[in-house]
C-alpha cells in the first residue's frame, strides 16, 4: 500500500514560547499563593458570619429571659469563666514545676530482643533524639 509521510499530529500555535520548568514553577506557585489568598478571604468571612451569627443568637437568647434569669445567665458565664482561668493557671504552673525541676520519662526497653537490627538502630537514634530534646 501507499505510505503517507511522517506528518507531527500537533503543531503549537504560532507565538508559543515554550516555558522552562522554573517559569513553570513559578506560575504554578504564584497561582497557588493566589487560591491561598482567595481560600482564607473565604474563611474569615464565613468566620465573620459565624460569629455575627452567634451574637445575634445570644442577643435574642437574653432578650427573652427576664431580668433574674439574665443575672443568673451572667453569673453562671463569670464562674465558668473563672474556672477555666484557674484551670489554666494550674496548668501553668505544673508546666513551670516539669521545666524547673525536669519531667521523669521512663522508656521501657523490654522488647528490644525481638527487634530487628534495623529496628534497634532506629530506637536508638530515637532515643538520641529524645535525650537531645
Amino acid at each position: 500500500g501507499m505510505e503517507s509521510p511522517a506528518v507531527p499530529r500537533y503543531a503549537p500555535p504560532p507565538g508559543f514560547v515554550r516555558k522552562t520548568k522554573a517559569e513553570k514553577r513559578e506560575l504554578k506557585a504564584a497561582k497557588m499563593r493566589e487560591l491561598r489568598g482567595e481560600w482564607r478571604r473565604r474563611e474569615r468571612e464565613g468566620r465573620r458570619k459565624q460569629v455575627a451569627q452567634r451574637a445575634a443568637e445570644r442577643g435574642a437568647m437574653l432578650e427573652r429571659m427576664s431580668e433574674e434569669e439574665r443575672a443568673d445567665f451572667w453569673r453562671a458565664e463569670r464562674a465558668e469563666k473563672e474556672r477555666l482561668e484557674q484551670e489554666k493557671r494550674e496548668q501553668n504552673e505544673r508546666l513551670d514545676a516539669a521545666l524547673s525541676d525536669g519531667v521523669r520519662v521512663v522508656v521501657d526497653l523490654s522488647y528490644g530482643a525481638t527487634m530487628n537490627l534495623k529496628e534497634q538502630r532506629s530506637l536508638a537514634r530515637q532515643l538520641g533524639r529524645c535525650w537531645g530534646a
